[in-house]
């Protein structure tokens, strides 16, 4: 991957590499060969897995937070509507419509992105 310093100066150097090798042994690999050229430089190695886990926290924290929020919603609606907390037809319409709403709320949006052409989108990026 190439970045040119001149267009996004920075003190860091990033390496990304693919591979079909175990990751220690690539990494221990790696780190070997920046060590015989440099044995004073600081090496970071993360995977990609490490790095999206990273970058998916807030999303991941924000879905697990309106799931439990639906679910409270489901327990308050089988309350407020005069219903017992062991009512199926109730429970079963509450979640329902929740399947409903998070279907149709995935399901505009994907459609949206779908019927763009890609090569477009990767022109504009």
């Amino acid at each position: 991957m190439f970045l040119p310093i001149l267009q996004s100066p920075s003190n860091d150097a990033w390496i990304v590499v693919r591979s079909g090798r175990d990751q220690e042994q690539l990494a221990a690999a790696i780190r070997e060969q920046l060590r015989n050229l440099d044995p004073g430089l600081p090496v970071f190695m993360q995977t990609w897995n490490q790095e999206m886990s990273g970058a998916l926290f807030a999303p991941r924290i924000a879905a697990l937070s309106l799931g439990v929020l639906g679910l409270m919603g489901a327990v308050l609606s089988a309350i407020v509507y005069q219903a017992t907390p062991r009512d199926p037809l109730a429970l079963a319409g509450v979640v329902l419509a929740m399947a409903l709403l998070g279907l149709t709320a995935t399901w505009i949006p994907a459609q949206r992105i779908l019927s763009l052409d890609p090569v477009i989108l990767l022109r504009e990026e």
